[in-house]
């Protein structure tokens, strides 16, 4: 009799653990933000706090240079974080409104034009950037050309030294003079949010809560089966 128990208690562990578990039931995933919406928020802020802010700082032009490599923080922010070569975004203070101009390779205008951040995108091939950003500076005679180089942001310190270098050469002593950080801006862009992106922010904490709450729950962990990495990969599956 305990000989055909123990073979019963066998036969069933066995086709138990045949038996395919419960799939995981993923939570909402967060919706990704339409391109279009992305950066009709950006160019709104631009408007919003950006140009408050250098009215403030007295600073009648904002330079951002980047490309492949050594891409500035701000650069997806601003549609050139793809650029491939050397990339001038500038923001001149106007008064009542900001004048927006891009400043890039032929083979990479079609994803900055399409952004709709710039009144204009200029573009250039064998002749490069340098003549198109001079004449741009001359012609507006800036008392004060705004850099992202910052000691204590490194979010407004994008430019690198060969980069800065380089636009002192462009440009001549008479306006290196002229540089200088452009942090404020840059902090008064990050830091300030639209109504939509409190939104968009909202919304995204909720459903990371989701997350975890389920990550950390019986459904997911079974005590000394569950791996770390198996939360993980979870975790990761929730944003696929």
């Amino acid at each position: 009799m305990q000989i055909i128990l123990v073979f019963i208690a066998f036969f069933l562990l066995n086709i138990s653990s045949c038996v395919r578990e419960t799939p995981y039931q993923y939570p909402r995933k967060i919706k990704r933000m339409p391109a279009e919406k992305f950066f009709e928020i950006k160019k709104a802020k631009l408007e919003r706090f950006v140009l408050p802010a250098m009215r403030n700082e007295g600073i009648d032009m904002w330079i951002v240079l980047t490309r492949e490599y050594v891409v500035d923080p701000l650069a997806k922010d601003l549609s050139a974080d793809r650029a491939v070569a050397r990339t001038a975004l500038v923001f001149i203070n106007e008064g009542n409104s900001l004048k927006r101009i891009a400043i890039c390779a032929s083979y990479d205008v079609d994803p900055i034009q399409k952004s709709g951040i710039y009144d204009t995108v200029i573009s250039y091939k064998k002749e490069g950037l340098a003549p198109h950003l001079k004449k741009i500076v001359e012609e507006k005679n800036p008392r004060k050309i705004a850099l992202n180089i910052s000691e204590d942001f490194p979010i407004a310190d994008g430019l690198s030294a060969s980069t800065l270098s380089y636009l002192k050469n462009i440009l001549g002593e008479k306006f290196a003079s002229r540089f200088v950080s452009s942090e404020n801006i840059v902090m008064a862009y990050r830091s300030q949010l639209l109504p939509e992106e409190i939104e968009i922010m909202r919304e995204a904490v909720k459903i990371t809560e989701e997350i975890i709450s389920k990550a950390l729950s019986n459904e997911v962990i079974k005590p000394g089966k569950t791996t770390e990495k198996d939360v993980a990969n979870y975790i990761k599956k929730t944003d696929a």
